[in-house]
């Protein structure tokens, strides 16, 4: 249950951070800027909206190496599956993923799906990571009924 914390963790984190420049972007754009005429008049406004913070998604996920692969298979810490370089010893290491053109080429997709996924919104991610401690909670409540008993 801890594993699925940590991700959700990281994806709300990471979805916080897609959403504010998202918005930063929906606000220098007068298309997309909440006013009474585009509220009533523009239905391609959610769309248009939605599109980008997936955009925006993608490209902060491909800028951290946000690799929903690696993540997955590191859930015990994946924050530090995060980076297309790492520092050991005061030396850069580049990450594996930039060995060969298909590595790289895997990564990318790795973070494309991750950026899809931090599109949802922070909300989103933010509810489920509640969903999930309430149940480890109970789950916790419940064995310890049990050794009572």
């Amino acid at each position: 249950m801890d594993a699925l914390i940590n991700l959700l963790v990281l994806l709300t984190i990471l979805s916080v951070a897609a959403e504010r420049l998202a918005n930063l972007m929906k606000l220098r754009t007068s298309a997309l800027r909440r006013t009474k005429e585009t509220v009533d008049n523009d239905p391609g406004r959610e769309l248009g909206i939605s599109l980008r913070s997936i955009a925006v998604g993608i490209l902060l996920a491909v800028a951290v190496k946000a690799d929903l692969f690696v993540i997955l298979n590191n859930l015990e810490d994946p924050f530090k599956s995060l980076g297309w370089f790492h520092v050991d010893n005061y030396r850069w290491l580049r990450s594996p993923a930039l060995s060969t053109v298909q590595g790289c080429l895997y990564a990318v997709f790795g973070c494309v799906l991750t950026g899809v996924a931090l599109g949802f919104g922070s909300s989103f991610w933010h509810d489920i990571l509640g969903t999930v401690k309430e149940l480890k909670n109970m789950t916790r409540e419940r064995k310890d009924s049990m050794k009572v008993q």
